[in-house]
């Protein structure tokens, strides 16, 4: 959540001096990495085996409530302040909005939402492959998939497109390794390697951005998927070893909306602050994270709780079968996890 905010941020510094490109770039390779950490939490809680068709439907019906519902609500408000202040009616406004829906806003940051929906519908079904998968197989998997991001990254910097495609291509990929990161790293031993080849990626990357190689760096390459399964168990391990946060679990919990309308922030924000030069606008990012974290987290709250929980109650309402209450209840809180 955080880090989404942090890269979006980078817009703030001056990319025209030597230390502030460096900055962006590791910046870039560090903070990016939210994309890849998304995917893999989604694909953790989401690719669970399910063995009887209720189960099948109380996990759609959980993801629409937690997923589709509050994408909507989004997609409405972000309709509105794009067409801000001028107003073309009711019906120009619509068609706006079902033009967003369908295809506008996947150019945009909320590109995401549109790959995560369709990860959902599949997501049922590929979980009975990485549920099932013997070491061997999860090997394989791992390494076609690594070997297919260097293909495409090594042949997109030399603008040369690459005509095959993979199954497992893209973010996909990020998302069947959510359950089975920790199944690969399964002890210290194999964490500390981890940690290393993070660390090492981390350089490699910033070397290769600053002498141009910039094509996928930072979504596609297997530096990058190496780095993010390194942040993403060094999260988690610290995650375990600390005592419980107040904060961080309240935050947590509004943590989709913040990723929603964190944009909607950052844009006057950026507009209102001081324009700073030299090494001095790192400090101007550090700030301007800051405070659109904050007001985002603020205003996410007030949204999810007068606006999201009031239409997912009048779902579970719509949606609850009479002899079976407390059916959907179980699906809802694995699919609040997935939000996060």
């Amino acid at each position: 959540m955080l880090f989404v905010v942090a890269v979006h941020s980078l817009m703030v510094v001056d990319d025209l001096d030597g230390v502030g490109a460096y900055y962006i770039w590791t910046g870039q390779a560090v903070f990016f990495t939210a994309n890849a950490l998304f995917f893999i939490l989604s694909g953790r809680f989401n690719l669970r085996e399910r063995t009887d068709d209720g189960a099948l439907r109380r996990f759609y019906l959980g993801r629409f409530r937690n997923i589709i519902l509050p994408i909507l609500v989004i997609f409405v408000i972000r309709t509105v302040y794009d067409l801000y202040p001028s107003w073309p009616g009711f019906l120009a406004a619509f068609k706006a909005l079902v033009i967003n829906t369908i295809y506008g806003f996947n150019s945009m940051e909320y590109w995401f939402v549109y790959a995560l929906v369709g990860f959902l519908l599949a997501a049922p079904f590929v979980a009975h492959m990485t549920s099932r998968m013997t070491k061997l197989e999860i090997r394989y998997f791992v390494i076609i998939g690594l070997a297919y991001q260097f293909a495409l990254v090594l042949l997109a910097n030399m603008g040369i497109p690459l005509g095959w495609t993979y199954m497992f291509g893209g973010f996909a990929f990020a998302f069947c390794l959510g359950p089975l990161v920790e199944k690969i790293v399964c002890d210290d031993r194999r964490f500390i390697v981890l940690e290393i080849l993070s660390a090492v990626c981390l350089v490699t990357t910033v070397f290769l951005v600053s002498r141009g190689w910039s094509a996928n760096a930072f979504d596609l390459s297997p530096l990058y998927t190496i780095l993010s399964a390194g942040i993403y168990l060094l999260l988690l391990r610290a995650g375990n070893k600390m005592q419980s946060n107040a904060f961080v679990t309240f935050a947590a919990k509004h943590s989709f909306s913040v990723y929603l309308i964190h944009m909607m922030v950052l844009l006057p924000v950026a507009s209102a602050l001081p324009k700073v030069w030299g090494p001095a606008s790192i400090g101007m990012h550090i700030l301007t994270t800051a405070i659109v974290f904050v007001v985002s987290l603020f205003v996410s709250i007030v949204l999810d709780r007068i606006v999201i929980d009031p239409l997912k109650a009048l779902f579970d309402r719509a949606t609850r079968k009479k002899p079976r209450s407390r059916a959907i209840s179980a699906p809802n809180d694995e699919a609040a996890e997935t939000s996060r």
